[in-house]
């Protein structure tokens, strides 16, 4: 958790650094965007914040360039991953997608093992949005 909530601030640490060494104007590039996909309820603004603080970067900034959903299962969760397109069709240049964690909402809803190819099966689902994501969208995908 912490080393997403870390890339969150070093997104907009990088946007800055190519602003600088390209002599490019940061209100001419488009405002790198992060969306992060919270399955356990451990994200902490405060922490962006003291991280982007601790860096010299306008911590409210990051906070402003990072979408927060918060998904409560499995399907919130695939639906959120695909909706990410739809932000990006919107005019959101989402370069980082987080997605803190992958498993722990299947590994909740799908016990035991007679449950194990269908989640395998559903995870399998996921994985191929994001990274058809990351494919055709040009952005880095944590989990």
């Amino acid at each position: 958790t912490q080393i997403m909530h870390q890339s969150c601030v070093n997104l907009q640490i990088a946007s800055k650094i190519f602003a600088e060494t390209e002599n490019v104007l940061e209100k001419e590039l488009p405002n790198p965007k992060s969306v992060y996909i919270d399955t356990e309820g451990t994200f902490r603004p405060e922490r962006i914040l003291q991280m982007a603080e601790g860096a010299g970067v306008d911590g409210q900034y990051v906070l402003d360039n990072t979408f927060v959903a918060r998904a409560y299962n499995s399907d919130m969760q695939m639906l959120f991953a695909e909706k990410i397109e739809d932000l990006i069709k919107g005019g959101n240049n989402i370069k980082l997608v987080i997605i803190d964690s992958l498993t722990s909402a299947f590994r909740n809803e799908f016990t035991g093992r007679g449950k194990l190819a269908e989640r395998q099966q559903k995870l399998g689902r996921h994985m191929a949005t994001l990274n058809k994501l990351a494919d055709l969208h040009n952005c880095v995908v944590l989990v």
